[in-house]
């Protein structure tokens, strides 16, 4: 049985039971150029704009066939640092991300198992969501399945990809000190902060980001009126309430500012407390914030 769609535009818009495979792809730029495996993950529920996703835990050599997905459960991550938790994420109905050769196998009837991990996905904010891409599937099969066969060089690999990225780390350091130092009012009016703020999902909806936007620009100009060395307490004044902003515009758009949008803040409210001259005020912000 073909699995079901809602709308042509995208693959992934299907009901729950729908099982897709996919050809795996490296973890890391130094790992084996073809995996030569196969994953494949059913979804398991369905929102306006979501669907939730469990990964199979099988992997063949080559593309599976319905019936060979059928009999398998759930894949849980073992890897690295992972303690079995079930590999089952909301991604976008229309993720674009997803893996290669990404193939419709059908529909199944949902599993007491996959029902029961799908349930959380049901209500906002529910305990132990988790939101992603649907490359995670891809890097959750081909991960597990390194872990298992291939731990001693997935390790070094990983050490190679850590190493990277301290150095990238360090450089970035080096170029934030640079851009806070000569940073003024009228750059940060003229840069468009959260513009990485998309697709949505996982990111939040383009009116929030276009609303956040025009509301940092707001306490940047009234940070710019207090003159070129504000007093703490009238600087500290629009920090918070532009920290208050977010709590409720947060809270408002159902809980969209998560790990990512809440780094991306804080980092706007450490921009404009070095601005006005208050750098210590961004350590208070924790303390003004919910979440």
């Amino acid at each position: 049985m073909a699995a079901a769609k809602r709308s042509p535009k995208s693959p992934l818009d299907v009901d729950p039971g729908a099982v897709f495979a996919f050809r795996t792809s490296p973890l890391h730029p130094g790992s084996p150029p073809e995996t030569g495996r196969f994953g494949a993950f059913t979804v398991v529920a369905r929102a306006p704009e979501l669907i939730v996703v469990a990964v199979v835990d099988g992997v063949w050599d080559r593309m599976p066939a319905l019936e060979d997905v059928r009999e398998h459960g759930v894949l849980r991550r073992r890897r690295f640092a992972h303690t079995g938790r079930p590999a089952v994420f909301a991604c976008g109905a229309d993720d674009t991300t997803g893996p290669a050769d990404l193939t419709a196998l059908g529909t199944v009837p949902l599993t007491a198992e996959q029902t029961e991990l799908a349930g959380p996905y049901l209500f906002p904010r529910g305990v132990g969501t988790s939101f992603s891409t649907l490359a995670l599937a891809d890097s959750d099969v081909e991960g597990e399945w390194r872990w298992t066969h291939d731990r001693d060089a997935l390790l070094r690999e990983r050490e190679a990809v850590e190493e990277r990225r301290r150095r990238a780390a360090e450089a970035e350091k080096e170029r934030y000190a640079e851009r806070l130092a000569g940073l003024t009012w009228d750059q940060l009016l003229a840069e468009t902060p959260f513009e990485r703020w998309t697709p949505s999902p996982p990111f939040p909806p383009a009116a929030f980001r276009r609303a956040a936007v025009r509301r940092v620009h707001k306490a940047c100009r009234e940070l710019r009126a207090l003159g070129p060395k504000p007093r703490k307490p009238s600087a500290r004044k629009v920090l918070k309430a532009l920290v208050q902003w977010f709590n409720a515009a947060d809270q408002a758009a159902g809980w969209v500012i998560e790990t990512e949008e809440r780094e991306d803040v804080c980092r706007v409210l450490e921009e404009l407390a070095h601005v006005a001259g208050h750098p210590s005020l961004v350590l208070e912000a924790d303390e003004w914030r919910e979440w």
